[in-house]
């Protein structure tokens, strides 16, 4: 349904409300920001899945325009942009029903088109310029090492130290692509992830399709991870364009790197979850997770190797024999598990 029935429009109008809100605190309570962006689309998101895209458009709309009012043009710009397009993409992905990782990716680009404009806005809109950041970076940096230097640090250390920042510093606008496909990928997973948690309870079944155990790329998602990796170490041989060809590796690295982080812990997830075990178990195998991405990126390297391996169908429990109960904690199948 996509006309602006009764239902629709009161459905909107509290869709509205509770971004504004949102929209608000996170203005006002910057502490609050990174834990309620990624709630911030989900009512667009419940209306397009309720009542269409129109009708969620609208809502995203009217939240953008209020906010902008209460809190600012660039907040309000941010939530229009968040709810238009993640929240909406992930209410019309719902409704035609596509796959965990199509709903995922959709969203991902949403996410990174809106925190792309967005702060192109927030540049314009306080006036700066190259020189000025430049400055701004020179002086951070400059009193940075005069409190060190009062500290007593080793002023080698300080100087070693700032010259790093500032080689990272002239290389992040050519990172940009994969900096802000990461921030788009963050901002999808965590609200895709609050979506398969509170849509089931309002009712809405068709976001049990969302169980995080059962999310897995295409196989041809590795070509963007060896893409990358190929690219830095095949750049050196390049001649004059190596260091384009680092660069373009380097986003295609960082980006595919931590879109198989997911998929590495979705497998461990569907581990824990198949074999039901209990909470010490999951914080073990969770932080094993996350320590091996930080040391070794092993996660990555896992989820690369499920898209070609499928770990959870060569690995799944096995179903008990007929009129045995099976082992304790067994599951019949990997169908029944849970988000």
């Amino acid at each position: 349904m996509s006309s602006f029935s009764t239902g629709a429009t009161s459905e909107a109008g509290k869709a509205v409300a509770l971004a504004v809100v949102l929209s608000a605190l996170i203005a006002y309570v910057p502490v609050l920001g990174a834990v309620l962006m990624p709630v911030l689309p989900m009512p667009a998101a419940y209306v397009t899945f309720r009542r269409g895209v129109v009708v969620g458009v609208a809502a995203a709309f009217g939240a953008g325009v209020l906010s902008a009012a209460l809190t600012g043009l660039g907040n309000g710009l941010l939530t229009f942009l968040l709810s238009a397009l993640v929240g909406v993409v992930v209410g019309w992905a719902l409704a035609r029903r596509l796959g965990f990782s199509a709903t995922l990716l959709a969203t991902t680009v949403g996410g990174a088109v809106a925190f792309a404009v967005s702060t192109v806005a927030a540049w314009v809109l306080a006036g700066l310029d190259r020189t000025q950041i430049v400055k701004l970076v020179d002086d951070s940096l400059a009193a940075a090492s005069r409190l060190y230097s009062s500290m007593g640090v080793d002023p080698a250390v300080i100087e070693s130290a700032s010259r790093q920042i500032r080689e990272w510093l002239d290389i992040v606008p050519y990172l940009l692509p994969s900096i802000l496909g990461v921030a788009g990928l963050i901002m999808a997973s965590a609200t895709l992830a609050l979506v398969a948690v509170v849509f089931p309870h309002l009712g809405e079944k068709a976001a049990s399709g969302l169980a995080f155990s059962r999310f897995r790329l295409h196989w041809s998602a590795s070509y963007g991870f060896i893409v990358g990796l190929g690219l830095m170490a095949l750049g050196p041989a390049l001649g004059a364009w190596a260091e384009a060809a680092r660069l373009i590796g380097l986003n295609f690295f960082m980006f595919f790197e931590t879109l198989f982080f997911i998929q590495g812990l979705s497998v461990a997830h569907w581990f824990v979850v198949t074999r039901r075990h209990g909470a010490g178990v999951r914080i073990a195998v969770y932080g094993g997770a996350v320590l091996g991405q930080l040391l070794l990126q092993i996660t990555s390297w896992a989820g690369l190797l499920d898209t070609w391996f499928d770990y959870r169908k060569r690995f799944a429990p096995r179903a008990p024999k007929a009129g045995s109960a099976g082992p304790a904690g067994s599951r019949g199948t990997g169908d029944q598990e849970e988000s």
